[in-house]
């Protein structure tokens, strides 16, 4: 007789188990979309800010920017989003430990 309500419990915990799933899938789209286009935000209001403050954009300056922040994206913001998106599944992760020690 306990199967029944067993299985609805498990049945209710998956689904709500699979809208957390969807939704960090949905943050980690969201994540990597912002984060490979921010760089290309960042470089140019670099180079706008860099020219509305009366300095020369030459092709030197161009390509030495571009390229120390290659660096910079494949080294800390490659790390960055994953490193987000881990960090909250490592609390929800915590919670749900505490909660089965607290039963």
């Amino acid at each position: 007789a306990w199967e029944k309500p067993f299985s609805e419990m498990v049945t209710r915990l998956r689904k709500l188990e699979m809208q957390v799933v969807t939704k960090s899938a949905q943050c980690r789209g969201v994540i990597q979309a912002v984060s490979s286009e921010a760089i290309r935000v960042v470089i140019f209001v670099t180079f706008v800010t860099f020219a509305l403050t009366g300095n020369d954009v030459s092709a030197g300056v161009i390509f030495r920017t571009v390229g120390l922040y290659s660096v910079l994206r494949r080294t800390a913001l490659s790390f960055m989003p994953p490193a987000i998106v881990l960090g909250a599944e490592c609390m929800v992760s915590i919670r749900r430990i505490q909660e089965f020690l607290l039963l």
